[in-house]
């Protein structure tokens, strides 16, 4: 075990996509944007491009400038909300269904 969290001991160690995907929907957002090159590390290394895109949606939204009513860009949350989804049925069968070269398109079966 390193000195760092558990959950990224865990993102290093998981067995498959599968398991970086699951972490990476339960990571909290304080610690994904603390550690986003430590999980873009695990992701890039392991060849998990979604996950790589993924944390960019992530960190994108959590950076987004929001409206006068305090509302994200829409753009910016369908994006991640398609990605989030995506995720899930991932985690779920093991079917990803989406393009991180294009993830406005979101899941291709939404």
């Amino acid at each position: 075990m390193s000195d760092l969290l558990p959950i990224i001991d865990q993102m290093h160690n998981a067995a498959d996509d599968r398991g970086r995907a699951d972490l990476l929907l339960r990571v909290p957002d304080s610690i994904l944007l603390t550690y986003s090159h430590v999980f873009e590390e695990a992701c890039a290394k392991a060849g998990f491009e979604p996950g790589q895109a993924f944390i960019n949606s992530r960190i994108t939204l959590m950076r987004a400038v929001r409206d006068g009513d305090g509302l994200l860009p829409r753009r910016f949350s369908a994006e991640a909300e398609a990605f989030r989804i995506a995720f899930i049925r991932f985690v779920a069968n093991g079917d990803l269904a989406i393009s991180p070269d294009d993830p406005e398109k979101g899941p291709t079966d939404l």
